[in-house]
């Protein structure tokens, strides 16, 4: 386990991501995705956020990873995803609105909060509604295993998970 702000996350870096089942809409309906099926012998960048729709994660998280996927995949990363914890409906309207899923970002909904609370980041604000929700952070896989980890030092702020922030640190991690 490894402490990142006052959160215990139940994730480090060179374990396996653990497993996982999230859910898509798709055109044929709703899919479970296996998170690990889905990641592994692949490069990908994972980001949570705490919720679609939400101002910070809408107005410039998202934003910002769509900016900038072109470039990702470019560099060879192979997934760009993006999990929240809300519905599959509401995961699929805020992917087409955003211009994510043109983008090529995988919006995946942890429909029970099970990953986020699976990895030691969920959390809750009652007063607007947030239960279990999943924590902004980044997450890059090297087929599965964690090569590096990154939580936000308040969850209104986006700096060290954007695009932006993303683009000058794969070439760290990843020899392309």
């Amino acid at each position: 386990m490894q402490r990142g702000k006052d959160i215990l996350m139940k994730i480090a870096k060179k374990q396996q991501l653990p497993h996982a089942s999230l859910c898509q809409m798709t055109e044929q309906g709703p899919k479970d995705i296996d998170l690990a099926k889905l990641t592994g012998g692949k490069k990908v960048i994972l980001i949570g956020m705490p919720g679609a729709f939400t101002k910070t994660c809408t107005n410039h998280h998202l934003p910002s990873l769509v900016r900038h996927s072109r470039a990702l995949f470019d560099k060879g990363i192979d997934e760009i995803i993006c999990v929240v914890v809300n519905d599959i409906h509401v995961t699929k309207a805020w992917g087409d609105l955003t211009g994510a899923t043109k983008a090529g970002i995988k919006i995946l909904s942890d429909l029970e909060s099970k990953f986020a609370t699976s990895i030691g980041l969920s959390f809750s604000v009652p007063a607007v509604g947030f239960f279990d929700r999943l924590q902004r952070v980044l997450i890059v896989l090297n087929d599965n295993s964690i090569e590096h980890i990154q939580l936000e030092e308040k969850r209104s702020e986006c700096d060290l998970t954007s695009g932006e922030a993303i683009l000058t640190l794969v070439d760290k991690i990843f020899d392309f």
